[in-house]
């Protein structure tokens, strides 16, 4: 069971973005890698040997958390503009 939830999420994962809108497309990517990225500058600054703070990884799980959230609020209406009423958001 664990290997076909993990072969289904990885399917899925690599199929929607190949066949959905180019507009779902950027909200998918925005939602969910503008944390990591954001985190990965961060740590770019950050000496090798310096540890990373309690905060910073506390602010880290709240960006997630957020772009996760911002997504389901922004998803619907994006969803609503480019398959019914046929607008290009990102033109």
């Amino acid at each position: 069971m664990v290997f076909f939830k993990f072969a289904a999420g990885l399917a899925f994962g690599v199929a929607l973005p190949m066949y959905c809108h180019e507009n779902l497309y950027l909200v998918i990517a925005t939602s969910f890698l503008r944390p990591h990225l954001k985190y990965r500058i961060e740590a770019a600054k950050r000496t090798r040997d310096q540890a990373t703070s309690t905060q910073e990884l506390d602010s880290y799980f709240r960006d997630i958390f957020k772009s996760f959230a911002l997504f389901w609020l922004v998803i619907g209406p994006v969803i609503y503009k480019t398959y019914y009423l046929k607008e290009e958001l990102f033109a």
